[in-house]
């Protein structure tokens, strides 16, 4: 019957997801580098969705700064952004937490005519952004871009969330043992001057 389908399509949709996050949580942990877990997630992520671009951009002092980028058939963003050029609406729309989905930019009244000239020259189309905040503070941001409108589904807007959540715990614990071993390396360095 039609709802056994639409139960077995939703079973198998919900196991590929689970496979797609457990295979991604594995690999990160291998990393050691806040860069190598953010190119690896980006890579994966835009595959897995067929996006056009997706990065993860440290916020600082109003900056987006962006390293590395996965890009399709676009350009690179990789530099320094201004979030000025955002515009309020959607600024605030970002302090609320959620995803921030827009499927089509020249149709989404929260963008500004700047934010809107922006993503059009970025060739940005639709986007799902997952700011990511530690306390109240806005630390980073993980974007899906596409360039083209595109109908962005409900479990792909949950998918984002969940992979921004979990690049945040990688790059929190890689930090962690960075500063860890740098620690170590001071510590035996002034025990060999005092041998």
């Amino acid at each position: 019957s039609s709802s056994h389908l639409r139960h077995t399509s939703a079973w198998v949709a919900a196991e590929r997801r689970s496979q797609f996050l457990l295979s991604m949580s594995d690999e990160l942990r291998t990393l050691r580098t806040p860069a190598e877990i953010t190119r690896a997630a980006s890579v994966r992520l835009g595959e897995w969705l067929g996006a056009s671009r997706v990065f993860y951009a440290e916020i600082d002092h109003g900056m987006m700064t962006v390293t590395d980028d996965y890009h399709h058939g676009v350009a690179t963003i990789v530099g320094r952004h201004s979030l000025v050029s955002f515009g309020d609406d959607l600024l605030n729309a970002y302090q609320i937490g959620t995803p921030v989905v827009v499927r089509d930019v020249p149709d989404d009244d929260r963008l500004s005519d700047g934010a809107r000239a922006g993503l059009t020259d970025r060739q940005v189309g639709a986007f799902i952004d997952v700011v990511l905040f530690e306390g109240e503070q806005w630390v980073g941001l993980l974007a899906v871009q596409s360039a083209t409108p595109r109908a962005w589904t409900p479990a792909e807007e949950s998918l984002v969330q969940e992979v921004g959540e979990r690049v945040k715990s990688a790059i929190e614990r890689a930090r962690a043992e960075l500063a860890l071993r740098e620690l170590n390396e001071t510590l035996e360095a002034q025990v060999a001057l005092r041998s």
